[in-house]
């Protein structure tokens, strides 16, 4: 019996080497699986962060370029006009929001041109080319409402066109600058063929709101402030104008700044309250929260970083995130989050 031990011992040696061996070969097949799942993860996160690059992109460098209708030789002939017109009428970033799914768009209009261009082309038939203008302007709206089945655009207001010279532009330029003139409501044409009714009374010309005269871009004053900055809502492009001193972003209908859109009203990620901006002379603080220091459920952050309780100096471009589902990845384009952008050169 004890000649076979040595037979035994070999072969639970054996047994117990190759038990080791495969828990040695089991935790490197463990490690390469782990690396190959950190692999994926890091992948995942970088096409998440490339989906999220439009809505960092500082969208306010749209607002401060000078768009420019270029024609290689030439004058500028009236048709190329109206093309840059209806560019400027249903751009975008020209029209503001009223309710969700209607549009208000720019209601005067200024056509900038060459001086020898206007003076000797369009100065002697200024009148009849602004009014043949403002006609096909109004008949435009009427036709794209048509073609979309509802009143998604309207005029807030008169639609009116001004030609004048500018002396920075060539020849073969035109710059058409576009304004929304909030002053009067609600803007209804004239029955066709009957001369249009006069104008109502502006009983408050300071809700006129004008764009700069360097930009094509007008800027619709929601809040009565003075300009300390302004917030444009991603990707809609409706905005609020900044008063100085405080103002308060949430879901409740007692914030300055209301986010009434139904899919935040439904998910109810975004406080009551959820976001406070306070403005003095030249510069905007943004703090999480309501103005006596309560903090929001799901946080507010700034260019993809949380909002730390002493507040944020916002500058121009930064893009505003209230309510994250991900804290480490807040994206606006989720249903229930709103995404702003903050602009410090609103007219």
């Amino acid at each position: 019996m004890l000649e076979g031990l040595p037979g035994f011992w070999g072969r639970l040696g054996f047994v117990l080497g190759a038990l080791a061996l495969s828990a040695t070969a089991l935790g490197s097949i463990y490690r390469q699986v782990m690396a190959v799942q950190n692999v994926v993860h890091f992948l995942n996160r970088a096409l998440h962060n490339l989906a999220d690059l439009p809505a960092r992109i500082d969208q306010g460098l749209r607002d401060r370029m000078r768009r420019l209708f270029f024609r290689p030789r030439g004058a500028v002939l009236p048709t190329e006009v109206r093309k840059e017109l209806e560019r400027v009428m249903l751009a975008r970033e020209n029209t503001f929001e009223e309710d969700p799914g209607i549009k208000i768009v720019p209601n005067e209009y200024v056509v900038e041109l060459h001086a020898g261009i206007y003076q000797r082309h369009y100065q002697p038939q200024e009148k009849e080319l602004g009014e043949s203008w403002r006609r096909w302007l109004v008949e435009l709206l009427d036709t794209t409402n048509n073609r979309y089945g509802d009143r998604r655009y309207r005029f807030w207001g008169p639609v009116q066109v001004t030609i004048q010279a500018a002396g920075d532009l060539h020849p073969d330029q035109v710059r058409v600058q576009g304004r929304i003139n909030a002053g009067t409501g609600p803007y209804v044409p004239a029955p066709r063929g009957k001369a249009p009714a006069p104008a109502a009374p502006r009983a408050r010309e300071a809700q006129a709101v004008a764009a700069a005269p360097a930009q094509p871009v007008a800027v619709t004053a929601l809040l009565p402030a003075s300009a300390a900055g302004c917030l444009e809502l991603l990707p809609a492009g409706r905005q609020w104008r900044l008063r100085l001193g405080t103002t308060v972003l949430g879901r409740s209908e007692s914030a300055d700044v209301h986010l009434d859109m139904p899919h935040i009203q439904e998910k109810r990620l975004i406080s009551g309250h959820h976001a406070t901006i306070r403005c003095t002379d030249g510069q905007c603080r943004l703090f999480d929260g309501t103005p006596g220091g309560q903090r929001s459920v799901n946080g507010t952050y700034v260019n993809g970083r949380r909002v730390p309780p002493e507040g944020h100096d916002l500058r121009d471009g930064d893009v505003i995130v209230l309510a994250a589902l991900d804290p480490d990845n807040p994206r606006p384009d989720l249903p229930g989050v709103a995404g702003l952008i903050f602009h410090a050169g609103c007219p």
